[in-house]
């Protein structure tokens, strides 16, 4: 049970900043039988602020999300997460009436950013070798940087449409992106 609750804390922490109504419990039942697999989710409007532009997802879809956890080979095999089927329509900030609830979660990511770039550089002044925070660690945080170290992101058929109709009101402007696939490694 702890390895997997590292896990879901881990795709809470990461997925949560994106996804709305992320539900722990079937996150926790999917972990639990090493193969997860969410489906239908919609994205969060701050999902797009840590790109520091002036802009917020007016809808947002993600079609698939599934990840194959080897639970005996977790030290040396990586976690693959697909994402799968992401629709994204975006906007500038400016282009919509005012909501206090939406306002709200907008400031609270653009604190929950600056903490996080502030401890960033905190953790980047340490004077430590890797070798020597990695034996500071207890076997739950060894756990855990070792399963962020060997993640793996494949991304599919993704859109993004961004459109303005405030900017210029006689002549309204969209864009559009597809990309059919992307592969990302994390290090830490």
């Amino acid at each position: 049970m702890v390895l997997e609750s590292i896990v879901a804390s881990l795709l809470n922490k990461y997925l949560g900043k994106y996804v709305q109504n992320l539900d722990s419990h079937n996150l926790n039942l999917g972990i639990f039988s090493g193969g997860l697999e969410l489906q239908d989710l919609e994205l969060k409007p701050e999902a797009l602020y840590e790109l520091n532009l002036p802009i917020e997802v007016k809808a947002g879809h993600i079609g698939r999300i599934i990840a194959d956890i080897s639970w005996t080979s977790l030290f040396s095999a990586p976690i693959e997460v697909n994402i799968e089927d992401v629709l994204i329509l975006a906007g500038p900030i400016y282009d919509r009436p005012y909501d206090e609830t939406r306002e709200t979660l907008l400031q609270n990511a653009v604190k929950k950013k600056l903490l996080e770039d502030l401890d960033r550089s905190k953790k980047r002044k340490k004077t430590k070798s890797k070798e020597e925070e990695i034996e500071d660690l207890s076997f739950t945080e060894r756990l855990t940087a070792t399963i962020i170290n060997n993640i793996q992101f494949h991304v599919r058929n993704v859109h993004i449409r961004y459109e303005d109709s405030t900017s210029r009101p006689d002549q309204p402007f969209a864009l559009g992106v597809t990309l059919k696939r992307l592969y990302a490694e994390v290090h830490v």
